[in-house]
């Protein structure tokens, strides 16, 4: 508060305060926030399937079952006639292994940067079907923990049936052809994820860079 010394008629003298000018805030800019908050609103839904796309399931049952083949060797999707063996015996030794086995499949190489891209692009999650084993889920949930960035080991869905997910603006990236199909027809956008056992063309450098277009495309339509 500015304050001076004033002369009084009386020959004496005072001081005297006042109040400096009030200058008023800056006005939010309402149009920027709206602009903003519209464009969030935007972003697509992204569901990224686990096993198969970011952990490598195959793997883990291929040198479960000790078998000589390799993961490119496997092109069909039926591990059972794959390995020769049955349902209940296929699903008997991963369950008789817990919640670790799932816990410890590899990260596939492009595992941390498709999911950093599905960030980006839009609302992502991890969506996964366990067995059913409660180990499964348990271990599923032990390999977000270990692999995915702390801020998002809570952006997981672990679900029996994926479709009812399924819906205009939500992309789903999986490498079960099954699962793709059954998205499609809910009217959910696809980017399926190639594998030998699907005999889908192309990388996951291909995917990243095609959820990049659709996830645009998504917002567009929005």
């Amino acid at each position: 508060m500015p304050c001076k010394r004033v002369e009084l008629p009386d020959g004496g003298s005072a001081i005297v305060c006042s109040r400096g000018k009030r200058t008023a805030s800056p006005r939010p800019d309402l149009n920027g926030i709206y602009q903003a908050a519209a464009a969030y609103r935007r972003r697509p839904t992204i569901y990224v399937d686990m096993d198969g796309v970011l952990a490598d399931f195959v793997g883990g049952v291929l040198r479960l079952s000790e078998s000589e083949l390799r993961p490119e060797d496997v092109t069909d999707y039926d591990l059972y006639s794959v390995l020769g063996v049955s349902v209940a015996e296929f699903w008997k030794r991963i369950d008789q292994r817990g919640a670790l086995w799932w816990a410890e499949l590899d990260p596939y190489p492009w595992a941390a940067y498709l999911w950093q891209m599905a960030r980006e692009a839009g609302d992502a999650y991890v969506l996964s079907t366990p067995s059913q084993s409660p180990s499964s889920s348990s271990g599923k949930v032990m390999w977000i923990d270990r692999h995915l960035p702390q801020r998002d080991r809570r952006r997981y869905i672990l679900a029996p049936d994926k479709t009812p997910l399924a819906r205009r603006g939500a992309i789903l990236i999986d490498d079960r052809p099954a699962n793709c199909e059954s998205w499609r027809r809910r009217g959910g956008r696809v980017i399926p994820f190639p594998q030998p056992w699907n005999n889908w063309c192309g990388s996951a450098a291909d995917v990243i860079e095609q959820l990049r277009a659709v996830a645009d495309e998504v917002a567009e339509e929005r």
